[in-house]
């Protein structure tokens, strides 16, 4: 059949009942060609020459066509329409209903094919759909066992798979080993699988099985050409494997989030030797990814525009790609360990010192990380960029708030800067990732909670002198701003279940006094004229909007997790488990402000996935920032609003087969 303009349909692929159409073969080969840049750890199964040909041929099942589509197609398109998205969504649950429909889930493509899905939902904050289709591929992983398919092999059984088919199957483990390790970062979710119940051999090889395949494969000029820029490589030698190291960053940052979590259940003694454990595990790491991965990224932009829609392209960036992530998971991973130091537990005393050494290693990484995230801006077009590490970023816009609000110009107006880069870049991400929206919501929410707390705080000037030696200088004498638990979102509720607290009163454990107990004007410290103005402002925020409402619905402020308590021995060891001796080898944002006056229970509507916060304190009464998105298609607006609504409040997959199961039955 010949090729249509791009954009246009197979009119002979046709569901009527979710009105899906495939795209033309022009469209599928150029998103084939892109999904290795935009989604490297999914991908990490494809032998690239026989995916195209299996995907442009539609030989795949169309589960994994449909679920391809849903978070790739967007990529191959200049523009995004509600149209558009809304044929993304159609894609993920026609793909997911197939798969319910099956009795068989034991083949490796529907957990595959459920990775991809989850990097549909994750990026247009489907928490419905991300949770369906977690809930699938944990119960294939369980049912196949493929998490201990490397146990020694049974005579009988040792023929069944070929060589080949089982580091494919190796492969499709590893990135649902990634994905899920991702949600545990960054929501505190549930581990189903231990490291110590891994029993997979880590993939090799990454080159010859990435871009080699067999001769049938090689039918165009250019599959031959790649083939001889594959021989070329290779007869120079094969680079260093990718995926066995970005799968021992993901188990190291497992298990620094786990400490972080553990930190405040353990005593004094045991957290200063995990700590000292994780710090040294971070410095070893560093030294391998120097030693084995691009040292210095160069300008690579001329590259996208020479050699688009080409396999070239890919194995002449892909280095940098994955420096840059790897450099990014470092950066990440060291911010998060050493925020640690920072946060203030109940009736614990907080070591100076190493609150300010822990600051200043933070910036280093937050400023590193935003650096790269500038490079990474300048270099590559926003339809080839990764979705992978970027919200990890988040921790580095948090401290370049914490920055932005000490009492001196010169790093006010300097980090600032800093800030207004990181959310240009969000910004410029919006167009293929709705969840970019929110990470602004979140940084604009919280630069506020920060403004109104810190006007409270300079009631108690009396109390700043003994905030001067945990800052950085004499001027950083406000709390930061710092996940509790290490993560991001571990609660949906609220501020205070999330972070560690910003009133001074609290931070040093001293009783609160009122306004009129002591005379702001004699302190060192106070800076009056610049509190008149503390709050940073962002050039690239979105635009106002003259309307005003507030969309209210009561909250309950939830209590942790609980989580199983396990030796510092075990989980060191589980971490190791796997490789980690490294050593060895346009939406409009509306903000709205809402005084809370009297009532020490404000109803607040939290606004997407994981993204609620809420400041409120019973005998502090400051204000709340919420943001609503507006100017988006009724029909899709809609959608998003029940996805969100029927799973806001779920976080791990069991509490989700539970309604699951009895939305089967009432249909």
């Amino acid at each position: 059949m010949k090729a249509q303009a791009s954009g246009s349909f197979h009119k002979y692929n046709m569901d009527k009942e979710y009105e899906i159409s495939v795209p033309d073969t022009n469209e599928l080969e150029k998103l084939c060609l892109i999904l290795p840049h935009v989604l490297p750890s999914t991908m990490m199964p494809a032998r690239l020459l026989e995916f195209t040909h299996k995907f442009v041929n539609l030989i795949y099942p169309n589960y994994f066509i449909y679920a391809v589509l849903s978070v790739g197609i967007k990529y191959t398109r200049s523009t995004r329409t509600d149209h558009d998205k809304l044929q993304e969504i159609a894609y993920a649950r026609k793909s997911l209903d197939i798969i319910k429909n099956k009795v068989d889930i034991t083949d490796p493509l529907i957990l595959w094919a459920c990775m991809f899905i989850c990097g549909y939902a994750w990026g247009i904050e489907d928490n419905k759909t991300l949770l369906e289709a977690l809930e699938i591929a944990f119960m294939s992983v369980k049912k196949t066992k493929i998490y201990r398919m490397d146990v020694k092999p049974n005579p009988e059984k040792q023929n069944i798979h070929s060589s080949q088919e089982l580091e494919f199957r190796r492969r499709v483990w590893w990135t649902y080993y990634i994905q899920i390790t991702s949600e545990y970062i960054f929501n505190g979710t549930k581990m189903y699988f231990e490291d110590r119940d891994i029993v997979v051999n880590l993939p090799k090889n990454d080159f010859v099985w990435k871009y080699s395949a067999e001769a049938i494969y090689y039918t165009t000029q250019e599959t031959q050409t790649t083939s001889l820029i594959v021989d070329q490589v290779i007869s120079k030698g094969l680079p260093n494997d990718i995926y066995q190291f970005l799968i021992s960053s993901y188990a190291l940052f497992k298990g620094i989030a786990r400490f972080t979590l553990k930190k405040s259940k353990k005593n004094e003694v045991k957290s200063k030797s995990d700590f000292a454990f994780f710090a040294k595990k971070l410095d070893e790491y560093k030294n391998k990814l120097n030693q084995n991965y691009l040292y210095s990224l160069d300008y690579i932009g001329h590259k996208y525009k020479f050699d688009s829609g080409s396999l070239k392209l890919l194995v002449d960036t892909e280095p940098y790609l994955f420096s840059y992530i790897f450099r990014q998971l470092y950066n990440s991973m060291t911010i998060h360990l050493y925020q640690s130091q920072l946060v203030k537990q109940t009736d614990e005393v907080l070591d100076p010192e190493k609150v300010k050494s822990s600051k200043h290693t933070i910036i280093n990484a937050a400023i590193d990380q935003i650096d790269l995230m500038e490079w990474y801006s300048n270099n590559v077009p926003v339809d080839y960029m990764e979705f992978m590490v970027i919200p990890w970023t988040l921790n580095s816009a948090i401290t370049m708030i914490n920055m932005s609000f000490i009492r001196s110009r010169e790093f006010r107006n300097k980090h600032t800067d800093n800030l207004d880069k990181v959310i240009k870049i969000y910004k410029i991400l919006e167009k293929n990732s709705e969840i970019m929206s929110s990470m602004v919501s979140v940084v604009q929410s919280l630069i506020e909670i920060k403004s109104k707390v810190n006007e409270s705080n300079a009631k108690l000037a009396h109390l700043y002198k003994f905030m001067e030696p945990f800052g950085i200088n004499v001027l950083d004498i406000e709390p930061w701003i710092v996940p509790k638990y290490g993560f991001l979102f571990y609660l949906d509720c609220c501020y205070d279940g999330n972070y560690s607290t910003l009133f001074i009163d609290e931070y040093l454990g001293r009783p609160r006094a009122t306004e009129d107990d002591f005379d702001t004007s004699q302190s060192e410290c106070v800076d009056n004229q610049f509190l008149k103005n503390t709050k940073p402002s962002i050039k690239h925020s979105s635009s106002p909007d003259n309307s005003r409402e507030t969309r209210e619905t009561e909250f309950t402020l939830q209590n942790p997790k609980n989580y199983e308590n396990r030796s510092k021995n075990n989980y060191i060891e589980n971490t190791n488990s796997i490789i980690l001796d490294i050593t060895e080898s346009n939406d409009v944002l509306k903000s709205t402000v809402t005084k809370l006056g009297k009532n020490p229970n404000p109803k607040i509507k939290k606004p997407g996935r994981s993204f609620g916060l809420n400041t409120t304190q019973s005998h502090k009464k400051i204000n709340i920032i919420e943001m609503k998105k507006i100017n988006k298609g009724t029909e899709f607006d809609n959608y998003l609003k029940d996805i969100r609504n029927s799973a806001s409040s779920s976080k791990d997959i069991s509490n989700h087969m539970d309604a699951s199961n009895n939305l089967k039955r009432k249909k």
